[in-house]
């Protein structure tokens, strides 16, 4: 019972810290989306120089660039006449204070553009928080409570580890054959694979066995 609790407290454990680092991910997104949409707006002949420059990483001349940056940055270019001929002050000054009711930060091309190519960031899907969250809450109780099954089962605790030690090491194998094979579209590779991932879940419980065996040592002397 009291494995089956930490399993479960670990699971919950897992599951929030996934859904808060994948909220804080898509938060960093939209705000550094704001920050580069504001940045564009403040100082466009600097942002398009930081374009031109992207461009010359990949030998792309200024020449050949000056078309693509001018139809890259034509729309936001096009936000901005709008702005500066609305009718009156109180209006241009409430669509100022208000750009996403145009339009998103990130559905900017010239914002999306420095998003993708600069930062290297990508707009993380709206589910994926929960996504995340359950599925490394399940993935901790599955892999936590397949060691635990010959516990259940047999009466004896001893045989019970040793079954718990095979049924371990063939999960390891062929999860980790499974996932660089996939990955790597190799079977050598997956082999390989399979054994590292053996050899570091044998290091993590034998370490983990290890931490529990000095402490209860510790605890039967004076």
């Amino acid at each position: 019972m009291g494995g089956l609790a930490e399993l479960f407290s670990g699971a919950i454990s897992m599951g929030l810290g996934a859904y808060l680092a994948a909220a804080t991910e898509r938060a960093h997104y939209h705000s550094e989306a704001a920050r580069t949409r504001d940045a564009v707006r403040r100082r466009p002949a600097a942002e398009r120089e930081a374009v031109y420059a992207l461009l010359a990483r990949y030998h792309i001349s200024r020449a050949a660039a000056v078309p693509l940056v001018d139809e890259l940055c034509q729309e936001d270019d096009d936000d901005d006449d709008e702005l500066s001929t609305d009718a009156g002050p109180s209006k241009q000054a409430l669509s100022r204070k208000t750009p996403r009711a145009r339009k998103d930060a990130d559905e900017v091309p010239w914002v999306r553009f420095l998003l993708d190519v600069e930062q290297r960031l990508a707009c993380p899907a709206g589910s994926r928080a929960w996504l995340s969250a359950l599925t490394m809450g399940l993935s901790y109780f599955v892999g936590g409570l397949i060691p635990m099954v010959p516990y259940f089962v047999l009466g004896n605790a001893r045989d019970a580890l040793l079954v718990s030690v095979a049924i371990t090491a063939v999960v390891l194998l062929v999860f980790g054959y499974v996932k660089t094979a996939l990955t790597v579209h190799s079977r050598s590779a997956g082999v390989w694979g399979a054994l590292q991932t053996l050899v570091i879940g044998a290091l993590a419980a034998g370490a983990a066995y290890g931490i529990v065996r000095a402490l209860d040592s510790g605890k039967g002397q004076p």
